[in-house]
């Protein structure tokens, strides 16, 4: 495993789902920061790199769809993981199509998060969708 000290934007509405995902990689080592709109994203991504973003796919002010494609655009070394209460088939296909390495519905154990993004460190090069096991 890489000593590498991953940056990761988390984008969630919930402040559950931050708190316990943040809490999970901070144990990690990592520097986590949040934000709860794609709006906010797009700011942060703006001016920061990082390693990780992880997404809903809805959003009050900017959907998942349009922040995966100003990812892909402009931060192609982003690696980006779904993480959503949205189980559709369109926005899944969208999502791998365009770059996302895991798409996840929601609920998915904070463990299974981690383990999806740290095998991207160790050079994981496929896309995945979580097994229905985990949601």
């Amino acid at each position: 495993m890489s000593d590498h000290i991953a940056r990761v934007l988390i984008v969630d509405g919930s402040s559950d789902s931050r708190a316990a995902l943040g809490s999970w990689l901070a144990r990690l080592g990592w520097s986590v920061e949040f934000c709860t709109s794609g709006t906010d994203a797009l700011e942060m991504l703006q001016t920061r790199d990082y390693d990780f973003v992880i997404t809903e796919m809805h959003s009050p002010d900017l959907d998942g769809r349009s922040l995966i494609h100003w990812i892909r655009t402009n931060r192609p070394n982003t690696d980006v993981l779904v993480l959503t209460d949205s189980n559709s088939q369109r926005n899944m296909r969208f999502a791998l199509m365009n770059g996302v390495r895991f798409y996840m519905v929601k609920p998915v154990e904070p463990q299974v998060v981690v383990d999806a993004l740290l095998s991207l460190l160790d050079g994981g090069t496929r896309q995945r969708v979580a097994p229905a096991s985990c949601r």
